[in-house]
């Protein structure tokens, strides 16, 4: 018998998106979860997915491009398991209320 070990975060049912309209960048969500949220170009703040848990690093940034996805609502990144605590935190206590959290099926 043939087994797949695929490891847990492959699983993740959550995703997050930053909608940037409301983002007061203040880098409060980098600060409490770095390997979520991350500092985009134009000084608000966004998602990615990260290699060390996903197949290649992903920017939810708007552009275009190998390692680039929509970015606001329309762009939402996978959360590795063990990190979905920290995700809903930043969440709960954005400033500028603009964390989304969505629960999918797998």
């Amino acid at each position: 018998v043939q087994t797949c070990a695929l490891p847990i975060y492959a699983f993740s049912r959550m995703r997050v998106a930053v909608n940037q309209e409301n983002c007061t960048k203040d880098g409060v969500c980098e600060t409490w979860c770095s390997e979520v949220f991350v500092q985009l170009p134009d000084g608000e703040y966004g998602v990615r997915e990260k290699k060390r848990y996903f197949a290649e690093d992903i920017i939810f940034d708007g552009l275009d491009g190998k390692g680039h996805a929509p970015s606001g609502l329309d762009g939402w990144a996978r959360v590795p398991i063990e990190l979905e605590d920290a995700v809903k935190y930043v969440a709960e206590h954005c400033a500028g209320e603009c964390v989304f959290i969505k629960m999918i099926d797998v």
